[in-house]
């Protein structure tokens, strides 16, 4: 019985790469051939096929039965398992096995088309579906930094975080050094090139490269505020500041939060020349030798993850 339980997982994993499970079948083992029952069930291996079909499992003509001599096999002072192929010659078990070995190889012999080629076949088709999807993503990014606005054909080193906005419109990519310079002038008011910028920069960098940074922006009375939150990626905030967006909503680009406005306004622009509403976006940290590798499919399911995490903690932020 406990073996019929664990077929179901066998029974799911050929429904999960969808095989045709006409080939699996089961073999009725340690029957004892001397217990007898009443009724419609007469020996245990009607009563194991039975309970078989129950669930929708074939069963072998064949059978195992329970073996004195067979089990005598693994229990010896030397601790030693020794085979039925020779150890065991002259018992029914031996036989049995013999019979479902010459079936098992008829079975080969008369399939012309195995079921490892059709899963070879499955796996390649499945590769082709993830590199259509990861190329499908590349097209879909920002040609240049949001920061600095080079293009990334003209300065493609240093791009160390992808941003994404929560509706997906927009994603791309940020060059290292844009995005910290950009996080020292906004949140801590440091001009770049002054000692103060210099010294907090290495420490913001590195706080920004181990966490996910996310911008929301709301509009209240026509003039914006942003809502800046770092997480870590279990998705547990690690930071908060409100900033107000003075000159935003006018287009007045003329202050030190200038990079900010500048990012929000290509990731996030809407109708009339407003942000979208609701809208949010999300700063990741990428390994900036390979940029590209975080839209393979496990980087960028992890990406999702992510994104779902915090947009579930920002609900709340938004009904506000």
């Amino acid at each position: 019985m406990p073996s019929l339980e664990n077929c179901k997982n066998i029974f799911s994993l050929f429904d999960q790469y969808n095989i045709d499970k006409k080939s699996l079948t089961l073999l009725p083992c340690l029957i004892d051939e001397r217990i007898k029952f009443e009724g419609v069930f007469k020996d245990l291996k009607t009563l194991l096929r039975a309970f078989a079909a129950n669930r929708g499992y074939r069963c072998m003509d064949s059978f195992i039965s329970k073996s004195p001599k067979v089990e005598s096999l693994n229990t010896n002072p030397d601790g030693r398992i020794y085979p039925i192929l020779t150890h065991a010659r002259g018992t029914e078990v031996h036989s049995q096995f013999t019979e479902i070995t010459q079936n098992v190889l008829q079975i080969h012999d008369s399939t012309a088309e195995p079921r490892s080629y059709l899963y070879a076949q499955w796996l390649m088709e499945k590769e082709g579906r993830k590199k259509e999807s990861y190329l499908a993503r590349l097209e879909g990014l920002a040609g240049r930094c949001l920061i600095c606005g080079l293009p990334h054909m003209q300065k493609p080193d240093g791009r160390g975080f992808y941003f994404e906005t929560s509706d997906r419109v927009s994603r791309g990519f940020l060059h290292s050094d844009c995005f910290a310079d950009m996080l020292c002038s906004t949140f801590y008011g440091l001009n770049k090139g002054t000692d103060a910028h210099n010294a907090a920069l290495a420490v913001i960098a590195e706080k920004a490269e181990r966490s996910v940074s996310l911008f929301l922006t709301r509009d209240i009375e026509n003039s914006y505020m942003l809502d800046f939150r770092q997480f870590n990626h279990e998705g547990e905030q690690l930071f908060q500041k409100d900033v107000a967006l003075t000159g935003l909503a006018e287009g007045d680009f003329n202050s030190l939060n200038d990079p900010l406005h500048l990012m929000l306004n290509e990731a996030l622009a809407g109708f009339e020349g407003k942000l979208r509403e609701g809208s949010w976006l999300a700063v990741h940290p990428v390994d900036p030798q390979n940029p590209e590798s975080v839209l393979h499919e496990e980087n960028y399911r992890t990406i999702q993850q992510a994104q779902a995490m915090i947009g579930m903690k920002m609900l709340s932020a938004l009904s506000y």
